[in-house]
Parts: structure tokens; C-alpha cells; sequence
């Protein structure tokens, strides 16, 4: 009974259609995944990123085997054209290869010259209508320029070309929100067709970000009130203590950061919701600590005041209690045993004498 229910509110949602909330919430979403899209591949060409971290933030890009950065892709399956490879534009078409998602990063890993600037850049976005189908979708349209080489091709620089990203949409009730993932990525054909030779001209004067009005609901999301940490954080905790965080205002899909003299140490939590998380603390102990919550629809953050993680147990104690044990052994070691017995009956200075019979 409870599926079945389940199942009639499922589909008479969907048979509703999208309220403008809806509408404004997807295309709002689809913005931050293209800028996460862009942001991943800037971290995929740092060169002050480790391999290790580099390879993690692909696997975190399209599953959730990893965590260290958010699911862009909707799975391993999403085809993206490739713009990697020197790009040929014709009148009539356009050459390029279609690759999956894993084959599509780790060309842009292998080939693409690693630079601590930012040298990819997605601008020009135009959205279309949510589309409810097999599953719902929306359209983005936008400019995409490489800045940096490939390294295979050291004569050639990128063109700014126009590309289309197909984002894949999920309403999630337990979040009671949308959640979009790219499904495909290819070239704005309508567009190269008719521009082609334009397109190899453009310059990056051109790809400044134009000032684009937030949908409603964005607009209203601005005048939400910051940040604020309601809960006392001590300025002493001890390791192993758990202590509640709570703030003014509720967040949706927000991390907690773990800072050390203003140096990111770790992420503490991500896909926080509501107004409160414990933190069950585990870190190593030290000096002018601090957390940061962060959430990023709104770009809100709070950071907390300075705190010292201190050890479990007093170090004089942790000390104290081996050198006790150690002072045990010594006294043990210089025991010369049981004092004398009882004195000897016999003088015994000179041998005894021979029986007789």
C-alpha cells in the first residue's frame, strides 16, 4: 500500500507539470553544474594537484564511489563531443569524435597543458524551457574557450566554439528539491553551420561575462539573512568530545571546512541540510582552529572564531603514568631480595670434625 501510494504521488506530480518555482529552481541548478563543469576541468589542468587527487576528482565527477568533488555527470555513460583534439569547421558540419565521460576527462588530463591560471572559460549561457519526457530535461547554450594548448598540437590555438549541454533533472523528496546532472555535451550546430569562419576569429575581449538577471527565486534567495553560528563553540575542545553545530538559517546541500591558521585542513561534512550537525571530533590536536560552513546556491558562508583541539588526556597524565611504571621496574631491579635468616647454630670457621663410631 505504502508503494502504491508512493507511486500515485509520483505520477501525479509529474502530470501536474512544472510550476514557474520548478522552472526557476532547474535552470538555477543547471548554472552551478555548468560552473562546477568549468571548475573541474581547471582542477583537472593544476599542476599543483596531485595525481592521486586528480584521478579522484574524475571518479567523483560522474559516480559517488568518491566524494572529494560534486557528481557532475548523471553516469559513466554521458557522451561528450570531443573539443580536445584540434577542431575542423566546415560549412556544412563539423569533425569531431563522441566519447564517453571517463575517456573525455582523461584525454583532457593527458593532453591538455596544465597551467596554475584558469584557462578554460564557459560564458554566454542561454537556457531553454524544462522539457518533461522519458525524464525532464533542459537545454543550456553557451560559448566554451581553451585558453592553453594542447600539447600535442603546439601551433594551434583553440577557437571559442558554441556548445550545447543536455542536464538531466530529478525532483528528490526527501531533499524537496532538484537535482540536475549533465547527460551530454556537444556542439551548437545550428550555430556552426551559419558561423563557422566567425567562430575561428573570435577574440577573448569577446568572452566577458555578461550580467544576466537571477531567475526569481534566486532574487528572493539573495535577501536571506547570513549566516550566523547560534551555538557556543567552546575554546578548548578535547578530541573525542562530540559537540552540536547549529546556525540561524536553513541550508541546503552546504559543507563544513576545518581550517588551520587560515589554511583549509579538511572538509568535515558535505551535503548538509537544515540547521544543525554534530561533529564527532577526531582531528589532531593544535592551535587557532577554526570551521567554516559554506553553502553554495547562495553563496552564503560563517566562519567561527578561533579554538584549540586539545588530547583526550592531559599530557602530564599520558607522561605520568609510564614513568610510574618504569620507576616500578627500577625499584624491582635494585631489590637485593629477603634479608638474612636466623644465625647459624655451628661455628662454622673451622670444618667439622670426623665421626667416630
Amino acid at each position: 500500500m505504502l508503494m502504491l501510494c508512493l507511486s500515485i504521488t509520483i505520477s501525479s506530480t509529474q502530470g501536474q507539470g512544472l510550476t514557474e518555482f520548478d522552472k526557476s529552481q532547474i535552470e538555477r541548478r543547471a548554472r552551478l553544474k555548468m560552473d562546477e563543469f568549468e571548475e573541474l576541468l581547471f582542477l583537472i589542468s593544476d599542476p599543483t594537484r596531485s595525481r592521486g587527487a586528480v584521478n579522484r576528482y574524475i571518479l567523483s565527477s560522474y559516480s559517488q564511489e568518491d566524494s572529494l568533488f560534486n557528481r557532475v555527470f548523471y553516469n559513466e555513460d554521458v557522451i561528450i563531443e570531443d573539443d580536445i583534439s584540434k577542431i575542423v569547421l566546415t560549412n556544412d558540419n563539423i569533425e569531431v569524435s563522441a566519447l564517453d565521460v571517463v575517456t573525455y576527462l582523461n584525454n583532457f588530463k593527458l593532453q591538455y597543458e596544465k597551467n596554475i591560471e584558469k584557462t578554460v572559460h564557459f560564458t554566454d549561457y542561454s537556457f531553454s524551457e524544462p522539457v518533461q519526457d522519458a525524464y525532464t530535461y533542459i537545454v543550456v547554450s553557451y560559448t566554451s574557450k581553451f585558453n592553453g594548448k594542447n600539447i600535442n598540437l603546439d601551433d594551434y590555438n583553440y577557437p571559442a566554439v558554441k556548445r550545447k549541454a543536455t542536464l538531466r533533472t530529478e525532483y528528490n523528496f526527501k531533499r524537496d528539491a532538484w537535482q540536475v546532472w549533465i547527460s551530454g555535451v556537444n556542439y551548437d550546430r545550428d550555430v556552426l553551420t551559419s558561423e563557422a569562419e566567425e567562430l575561428t576569429v573570435i577574440e577573448d575581449k569577446d568572452l566577458k561575462k555578461e550580467t544576466i538577471a537571477p531567475p526569481p527565486d534566486q532574487q528572493e534567495e539573495e535577501s536571506l539573512p547570513e549566516l550566523q553560528f547560534t551555538s557556543t563553540i567552546p575554546k578548548n575542545i578535547k578530541k573525542g568530545a562530540s559537540l552540536p553545530l547549529k546556525w540561524n538559517n536553513s541550508v541546503e546541500d552546504a559543507e563544513i571546512s576545518l581550517y588551520q591558521e587560515g589554511q583549509e585542513m579538511m572538509t568535515l561534512r558535505k551535503g548538509l541540510y537544515g540547521q544543525q550537525w554534530d561533529w564527532n571530533v577526531n582531528q589532531k590536536p593544535g592551535k587557532n582552529y577554526s570551521i567554516t560552513l559554506y553553502e553554495p546556491a547562495t553563496n552564503r558562508t560563517v566562519k567561527s572564531s578561533s579554538f584549540q583541539l586539545k588530547p583526550r588526556f592531559p599530557l602530564v597524565l599520558k607522561v605520568g603514568i609510564p614513568l610510574a611504571a618504569i620507576g616500578v621496574a627500577v625499584l624491582l631491579l635494585n631489590d637485593p631480595g629477603p634479608g638474612p635468616g636466623p644465625e647459624p647454630t655451628q661455628d662454622l670457621s673451622e670444618p667439622p670434625g670426623l665421626p667416630t663410631n
